[in-house]
């Protein structure tokens, strides 16, 4: 008699990022600390890509991260100024 094979569940991607203090690696957004469980946010990675994957089912890259944004749905567009501002502060550091 042959057993039934179970059904793999649904595989539902998912990231991690962890941010160090030191210089090497890309520095924490931003508005990290106005994140929140359950909260939607909108993220981009810059980096480069350093693998790629093509299997017969799926299909992955890998990418050193430089730069992460994160963009939270009850942030507000920033001014002009303010923009000017920010960019001339990162400059610095």
């Amino acid at each position: 008699m042959a057993k039934a094979i179970e059904q793999p569940t649904e595989y539902i991607p998912t990231v991690t990022f962890y941010f160090n203090k030191d210089k090497k690696s890309a520095k924490e957004p931003e508005n990290f600390d106005d994140l929140q469980i359950d909260g939607n946010a909108k993220v981009t990675v810059s980096g480069k890509v350093t693998s790629i994957r093509h299997d017969s089912n799926s299909k992955s890259f890998e990418i050193t991260i430089d730069r992460v944004k994160l963009i939270l749905p009850d942030s507000k567009p920033m001014g002009v100024s303010e923009g000017l501002s920010k960019i001339q502060e990162a400059r610095k550091t």
